[in-house]
């Protein structure tokens, strides 16, 4: 004997709107979110590695390339942070990436934070920014010459 299936009175059936000529479901429309140039919104669908055997399973590290760079920092967003930057160093093999760790991450707290390149000399300098969130026990990379 097979089983009753509910379904929804606008779906079908006598009397639903799919029923009434003219009549349609009403739409809704959904919000579009102006996010900030970076990877927020799109950090889970991106290629990301695990953090190497020897740091704290719970640090979280991010790679920024930025080719051309003079500096590169990193700058917490969240109002109740420890420190007000990453502590990072320059690859010794490739000049234009920088390594930045966050030592031991805490479960709940959202790791977002902006990376601002530094271009140009001190007489005419260049910023650009990104916004990205930082992934317990994932190395998270962000490539200024990106488009986005």
């Amino acid at each position: 004997m097979p089983m009753p299936v509910e379904t929804s009175p606008l779906m079908s059936g006598p009397g639903s709107l799919s029923q009434v000529p003219g009549a349609s479901l009403p739409v809704v429309a959904t919000p579009v979110a102006n996010l900030p140039p970076g990877t927020l919104g799109r950090t889970y669908v991106r290629p990301s590695a695990p953090v190497p055997a020897d740091k704290h399973p719970r640090s979280g590290l991010i790679d920024v390339r930025a080719a051309g760079a003079t500096s590169v920092s990193v700058q917490w967003t969240h109002p109740y942070r420890l420190t007000d930057e990453l502590e990072g160093f320059v690859d010794a093999k490739d000049k234009d990436v920088f390594h930045f760790e966050e030592k031991q991450m805490l479960p709940g707290v959202p790791y977002i934070v902006r990376i601002e390149a530094r271009y140009g000399t001190e007489d005419e300098p260049r910023y650009q920014e990104r916004y990205a969130r930082l992934i317990m026990g994932r190395i998270v990379s962000i490539d200024f010459d990106d488009a986005r």
